[in-house]
């Protein structure tokens, strides 16, 4: 990438937008199960896991971490213990705005 974003891995995954509905306790489509706070956490650990053999295998540069997975709880970033970053994949809720995954996720039940 000729002018790449500042950011400080060379991929972020932001699962905001399920972290979100697990922390609401929202049900899926059709009342399917939505994943819970520890099922998201653990799928972004895996993302990580795999992930970060690949891209090590590119040898990309400049040298910084290769994989970094954003997924704020709903609490933590109310009572200020978490900062809220850009590519979470998620507006705050107090920012009464949706992105695309935000309203899939709500919505139309994709996990």
């Amino acid at each position: 990438c000729r002018d790449p974003p500042v950011t400080p891995s060379h991929l972020t995954i932001g699962l905001a937008a399920m972290r979100q509905e697990a922390d609401r306790g929202h049900s899926g489509l059709g009342g399917a199960a939505t994943p819970t706070a520890e099922q998201v956490e653990a799928f972004g650990r895996a993302l990580e896991a795999e992930l970060a053999p690949i891209l090590r295998s590119l040898e990309l540069r400049p040298k910084s971490a290769l994989v970094r997975v954003l997924l704020p709880s709903l609490a933590a970033c109310s009572a200020g213990l978490e900062k809220w970053e850009r590519l979470a994949g998620a507006w705050p809720l107090e920012e009464r705005r949706l992105t695309q995954t935000q309203q899939a996720v709500a919505f139309a039940g994709a996990s």
